[in-house]
């Protein structure tokens, strides 16, 4: 009875495993996380704050051979924003929108090129510099031309390492 429950244990565990997709073929699954506050620290994608962005409104494109090609939208792909756990800076959780790159064609010379678009006069540029080795990695975030996060830049919220998480002020 015993080796019949080690078997049906074992038979379990060897058919519940998936097979990982490695090398060229592999989707990027790539994310980075943006938190997005004003001048005083009021958390704008939070819809309670005054003045803050409408998630009806903002539009996510990837460039992809010098065009914009819509990734998000309210029609199309669902956009929203995720709360936040709290942290000592933050007691009262914050906000934030994860941009997801899980198109390989997005990906040009080992950079991601994404637009937010926040409304219909607001936008960033936001160019994800991946790790040609191993496409789930990203190794530095440029905002608007501006150098935002690498692995050695602490999360502007946890202020813990390794999450590619930046924070815009507007």
């Amino acid at each position: 009875m015993r080796s019949l429950f080690i078997l049906l244990c074992c038979s379990f565990f060897f058919f519940s495993c998936k097979e990982e997709i490695d090398g060229p073929n592999r989707p990027p699954e790539l994310k980075l996380s943006v938190y997005l506050l004003d001048k005083d620290g009021n958390d704008l994608l939070n819809s309670e704050t005054v003045g803050a962005y409408n998630a009806d409104e903002v539009r996510i494109y990837y460039v992809i051979n010098g065009e914009e090609v819509l990734k998000a939208n309210p029609d199309g792909v669902e956009l929203g924003f995720a709360e936040a756990g709290v942290s000592e800076e933050y007691p009262d959780s914050i906000y934030f929108l994860n941009l997801e790159i899980i198109d390989p064609t997005a990906i040009v010379d080992n950079r991601i090129t994404s637009i937010l678009k926040w409304n219909n006069t607001e936008a960033d540029t936001i160019v994800c510099v991946t790790n040609p080795d191993y496409f789930d990695e990203i190794l530095k975030v440029y905002v608007n031309g501006e150098f935002k996060w690498d692995e050695y830049t602490p999360s502007p919220i946890y202020k813990d390492y390794g999450s590619a998480e930046i924070c815009l002020v507007k």
